[in-house]
């Protein structure tokens, strides 16, 4: 896959949920061994993005399956949403929390797809940090 440009340059200034779901995390988050309730990956069928709300609800506010003590997101704080690690966007010195390198079989997001631009991250950074709002 290749950086979706006219996507890229949509994000720019994007801090809504609609958004984020709809030419993100639905778009580059999921395939057969990612985020999917039907994921060849047990880890990844837990924290599905192929259903809008179900995406939202197991995301915002719910604790991490890899470290239990961080939540995935937490709505306002970016330096401390696990998610935002493991995409990158926040960096193991800028993380609040104490937090190790993911496990091998996780890894750094997103795996199997190509990475994300700037401008995407940005706008899911943006999202948690205006509150993570539905």
């Amino acid at each position: 896959k290749v950086l979706d440009l006219e996507v890229c340059n949509a994000a720019r200034g994007k801090s809504d949920y609609t958004f984020v779901y709809d030419k993100i995390l639905s778009k580059n988050c999921t395939g057969s061994s990612c985020h999917q309730a039907d994921s060849s990956d047990p880890m990844a069928a837990l924290l599905p993005f192929d259903d809008k709300e179900l995406a939202y609800a197991s995301l915002v506010g719910a604790p991490s399956r890899i470290e239990q003590e961080l939540l995935i997101v937490a709505p306002g704080k970016p330096r401390e949403s696990y998610m935002l690690y493991l995409m990158q966007t926040v960096t193991e010195d800028e993380f609040d929390l104490p937090v190790n390198e993911p496990p091998d079989e996780v890894g750094f997001m997103p795996r199997s797809n190509s990475a994300l631009c700037c401008q995407k991250l940005q706008a899911v950074e943006d999202w948690v940090s205006a509150g993570a709002m539905p």
